[in-house]
């Protein structure tokens, strides 16, 4: 949901902004003009250029995002013809199949068209199954885009949508953005990317509040609603909607880089076509797992940018506006901070084995004016971020991804790169540690200084500030290193599947009895679930899971066999294997999680982790913490099995089937025999699950 924005706070960001702006501007000058060490001009003017650089970094973002605009699109009209293109290249069937079932249930009339660069017959049979028409071409140059391209000749749609195989729709995808095609000039409309595997390597959660914070939400929730206002949001692939005739006036998906949605868009740009951006979560994909996959996908990003700086530099691009200009030169030149951190991260170590200072003295007058321009600059950053700018996570992130940048950039000089599908699956962290060599260099290398600069500061009086400051700063890079050493070390997929996230009452037949309990997760193979009480069957006992009475598709049954069970924390714990015997059961069975039972965790996740600069909502959120847990809820005589959201002050959550009068008087009962406690309800708001009318319930206890 989009937030409205606080008129007040929006001004003071923007004067903040320019503050920041023209007093870095003067201390850049003063640094240049008065601090400079004569005596180590390269280092000095090295370490001069990496702080311009983020000066002149900041600028464009605080241009860019200067108004973000989050427009609400008109009705949809009818009688559109929609085709969905879902590429694919050797993504695992399950990631396709979850995909694939999503499309099935879009409301708008739509064909899904599966284009398969790798010609599986497994493929084939699967879209055959689910209503798709499978498309493979004879040929396989020019990557995704020539894919697209391959598509584009079989649609004789006027719209076509672009899902990645990985990206899963919800419903109301194609009803939410139609509408802003009633303007004629419109070319695409483009969503977030949002991503259903919080565990993922770019993923932080708080499992307090339950909210999620990833590296590429500061791009998504507030930098493409700000290109809004310039009319150069941009085109990212997936998932988005584009209008046929304005591909075909730039002559289809560009084929000569490695990222043809941005390039797509420049050329859109050029040609005077508009472009919207709308803010809503409308389909969620799988983030890169481990450091191997992230760093082969903004490697391939970063290679895009690149060529596309060689072969059509949006700064002489024709027709392009100014603002379009410097947006786009903003999402460019990002590529270059691996320069920028890589000078940073030296700095300490080459001043240890040199003795060399890149300025004249580390005096008190040096350090008051450093310290008030980055504090500045990064108070004016958290208000610009509107609550989704974490700068402590954002420096994580830039020491994990600097040598991929670095990387990148000497693709401005190179022939043209193939394109390289983001791995996903079992196996997809790859040669993890391997990816990992540069952050332990610097954490290696910053480590000595620390430890030399320290001792030093003790030994020599003269440059005894200049060792200690060094000392402070090498202690900083290497914290930052061994968070990306341990965290890549860490993230490694395990699994061959991802799990969907449930959090749903559930219940557990067998031979002796059932039992009631938490669904906690769910994939094609099995479920995790949690119970209180000993009442639960033996490992390797069959059984058949289901969902309570009164929910969604509550007469599907799913039979399989228990294939663990643990007790921990006073509950137990149960591994269950699914073995249906029909699979169109277990299809029904996981587009419910898709589109329900997952989507409502992941709006909680989205919102703001932040308070600073973020919607007043959030701040009020932000006090509940999150909670799983069955519960019996009863009121008038009648019995349903409901779900604990969060809890905060004499109050909570419930997720529940059917609808609760405000102002109704329940009986919460709960399962770890606990007494019932009195509620009444206070508000009440649908969620969007299935069939069956499922809400938000507040209460009050």
């Amino acid at each position: 949901m989009v937030h409205p924005t606080d008129e007040r706070l929006e001004r003071c960001t923007r004067t903040l902004s320019v503050v920041a702006s023209v007093i870095g501007a003067a201390y850049l000058a003063w640094r240049l003009g008065c601090t400079l060490n004569p005596d180590a001009w390269g280092f000095s003017l090295a370490l001069w250029a990496a702080e311009a650089f983020g000066w002149f970094n900041a600028v464009l973002f605080f241009f860019t995002v200067w108004k973000p605009e989050y427009p609400q699109a008109p009705s949809a009209p009818e009688d559109l013809r929609v085709d969905i293109l879902v590429p694919t290249k050797g993504e695992p069937l399950w990631v396709l199949r979850r995909t694939l079932l999503a499309c099935q249930r879009l409301r708008y009339p739509h064909r899904t068209l599966v284009l398969d660069d790798a010609g599986r017959p497994e493929v084939r049979e699967l879209a055959t199954s689910l209503g798709c028409y499978y498309l493979s071409r004879p040929t396989h140059e020019h990557g995704k885009a020539g894919n697209l391209n391959f598509g584009l000749q079989t649609s004789r749609a006027d719209f076509v949508a672009v899902l990645d195989a990985d990206h899963v729709p919800v419903p109301e995808f194609l009803d939410r953005v139609l509408g802003y095609f009633r303007d004629p000039r419109v070319a695409f409309v483009q969503t977030p990317q949002e991503f259903y595997n919080l565990d993922s390597y770019q993923h932080r959660l708080d499992p307090r509040t339950g909210r999620a914070w990833h590296e590429q939400a500061l791009f998504f929730r507030v930098i493409q609603p700000g290109k809004n206002h310039w009319n150069a949001a941009f085109y990212c692939g997936s998932p988005a909607i584009l209008r046929r005739a304005a591909l075909d006036d730039v002559g289809g998906f560009a084929v000569e880089t490695v990222t043809e949605d941005l390039h797509t868009s420049i050329r859109m740009h050029g040609r005077g076509w508009k472009s919207v951006y709308h803010a809503e979560p409308l389909a969620y994909g799988l983030a890169p797992s481990g450091v191997a996959p992230y760093r082969i996908q903004r490697l391939r990003w970063g290679r895009g940018a690149m060529q596309i700086l060689r072969r059509d530099n949006p700064l002489w691009r024709p027709g392009l506006t100014p603002a379009q200009r410097l947006t786009y030169l903003a999402s460019m030149i990002t590529w270059f901070e691996g320069w920028q951190k890589l000078t940073l991260y030296v700095a300490p170590p080459l001043f240890f084995l040199t003795g060399k200072l890149p300025i004249r003295a580390v005096d008190w007058v040096f350090l008051a004016a450093f310290a008030s321009y980055h504090l500045l600059g990064n108070v004016a950053f958290k208000l610009a971020s509107r609550g989704h700018g974490l700068v402590l996570l954002t420096e994580h992130y830039n020491m994990a991804r600097f040598a991929t940048y670095v990387r990148a950039t000497f693709q401005l000089f190179l022939p043209r790169a193939s394109f390289q599908v983001t791995p996903k699956g079992t196996g997809a962290d790859g040669a993890a540690l391997a990816s990992l060599v540069p952050q332990a260099t610097v954490l290696g290398s910053n480590l000595a200084a620390f430890v030399g600069c320290s001792a030093r500061a003790f030994e020599v009086s003269e440059f005894a500030a200049a060792y200690a400051v060094n000392a402070l700063w090498a202690a900083w890079h290497f914290y930052l290193a061994a968070w990306a050493v341990t965290s890549g070390a860490a993230h490694r997929d395990r699994r061959g599947i991802v799990r969907l996230r449930a959090n749903l009452p559930a219940l557990l037949v067998w031979d002796r009895g059932s039992s009631a309990g938490l669904l906690r997760d769910v994939h094609e193979g099995g479920a995790g679930l949690e119970f209180y009480g000993d009442f639960v069957p033996e490992a390797g006992c069959p059984a058949t899971l289901r969902l309570p009475p009164g929910w969604p598709e509550a007469e599907l049954a799913l039979p399989g066999r228990v294939g663990s069970v643990r007790k921990r924390n006073g509950r137990t714990e149960v591994g269950f294997k699914l073995a249906p015997a029909d699979p169109k059961v277990l299809d029904r069975f996981m587009s419910l999680m898709l589109v329900g039972a997952q989507r409502r965790i992941l709006e909680r996740a989205i919102q703001p982790r932040d308070p600073i600069g973020g919607p007043p909502p959030s701040r009020r959120a932000g006090r509940r913490e999150a909670v799983a847990e069955p519960v019996q809820v009863v009121w008038q005589g009648r019995k349903v099995w409901a779900c604990v959201e969060d809890v905060g002050a004499g109050g909570m959550r419930l997720l529940a089937p059917g609808v609760f009068p405000e102002g109704e008087n329940l009986i919460v009962q709960w399962q770890d025999g606990r007494p019932p406690a009195a509620a009444v309800v206070v508000w009440r708001r649908r969620v969007p699950f299935g069939d069956v009318q499922v809400c938000w319930v507040g209460v009050r206890l």
